[in-house]
């Protein structure tokens, strides 16, 4: 079992919150304990997160600055061909509005779509960190690549 413990501004700090989160979502997480400490007038939540070691399907690369999950080992065959899928329609979303494909979802969003089948905006609102904004705006066209693909209609 390996610790780790995580810092996190109790009035957010989306970059602190995302290390944490992209933390949890990559290593297998035996246990999470918080505690919030009041240092003056900057109180913290601070995480101490006990792991296991390997934590299987983590790639680690020396070249980038966080390790990397490989969604073909984590995701059944099925899963991996709508994960794609996913990701196109994502890249095609971030290219009309001009945005970076992470700020319209993250790997970790499309991999959950895929493996959950998501049908209604309501299930797109369960993944962790995809929210109404992100839903609101291009929930809509994940949902109907996921009913094409389920009804077996090409896109």
């Amino acid at each position: 079992m390996q610790f780790y413990i995580f810092s996190v501004p109790a009035h957010g700090d989306p970059q602190a919150m995302e290390e944490l989160n992209h933390f949890l979502r990559a290593n297998r997480v035996v246990d999470v304990r918080k505690e919030l400490v009041n240092h003056g007038n900057n109180p913290t939540w601070t995480f101490c997160v006990e792991c296991l070691e390997h934590a299987p399907n983590v790639v680690k690369n020396p070249k980038a600055k966080e390790s990397k999950i490989d969604y073909k080992d984590v995701l059944n065959a099925e899963d991996f061909s709508l994960f794609q899928k996913l990701r196109e329609k994502r890249k095609q979303l971030a290219l009309k509005d001009g945005s970076p494909v992470w700020s319209v979802a993250n790997n970790a969003h499309i991999a959950a779509m895929a493996q959950a089948r998501c049908q209604s905006k309501a299930e797109l609102l369960k993944i962790d960190g995809f929210g109404e904004s992100k839903v609101d705006k291009h929930g809509q066209a994940f949902l109907e690549l996921i009913k094409n693909e389920k009804s077996g209609k090409a896109d």
